[in-house]
């Protein structure tokens, strides 16, 4: 049965798995983890090389490209806290879209309009009026 056949991975075939343009960090490397339990030949090296191979461009990939790891466990280490930065950017994007613009005036506007009916005038950086 051609289902039942066994594909074997090696660490070259990880070079293949790219993170998707709407995938988030946590699900590329939750994904790419997956695939490396499947390999028959197990090379750290080759996995940090694969991993940093298949990021988009992002603050995580810039951080490896500054300072590279050298182990899976250091990667995994760094990473969370860019997944943490990154879903907390995420719930801040929906938060912002969901909230309506405010009709209200800004206070700066206000506090200009109150000073020309009193004919009070701020000139400008000193604090002063006249």
């Amino acid at each position: 049965f051609a289902g039942s056949k066994h594909v074997q991975v090696t660490a070259t075939s990880l070079f293949g798995i790219r993170q998707g343009h709407n995938e988030n960090l946590r699900e590329y490397l939750t994904r790419f983890n997956e695939a490396t339990i499947q390999v028959s030949n197990p090379n750290q090296e080759m996995f940090v090389a694969a991993v940093q191979n298949g990021l988009k461009a992002g603050h995580f990939n810039e951080s490896l490209a500054q300072k590279s790891a050298s182990t899976m466990q250091e990667i995994m280490k760094r990473e969370k806290c860019y997944i943490k930065g990154e879903e907390s950017n995420a719930e801040k994007r929906s938060r912002d879209s969901r909230e309506k613009p405010s009709s209200r005036r800004s206070p700066e506007r206000y506090h200009r309009r109150n000073n020309q009916r009193s004919g009070r005038y701020e000139d400008e950086g000193s604090g002063r009026y006249h």
